[in-house]
């Protein structure tokens, strides 16, 4: 099953730079998400690409609950 997932760009001042948070929401209304720092065009793609995988993965787990999803 495919999730769709929302993105939010910010500032983060923990980490110092721009940085991407990408979020889904499993059936039950349980968020996952991943924050990455953001970079330009094909390193983001690869990053973002491998953070929906591991965020439909985590949902796919039932042993795992909802937060964050450490890549």
């Amino acid at each position: 099953m495919t999730y769709s997932y929302q993105r939010l760009d910010y500032w983060s001042p923990t980490l110092g730079c721009e940085v991407s948070r990408i979020s889904m929401v499993d059936k039950n209304g349980d968020e996952y998400f991943v924050t990455l720092p953001r970079e330009s065009g094909r390193a983001f793609r690869e990053a973002k690409d491998k953070a929906l995988d591991a965020l439909e993965e985590a949902i796919g787990d039932d042993t795992r609950g909802p937060g964050e999803v450490i890549l």
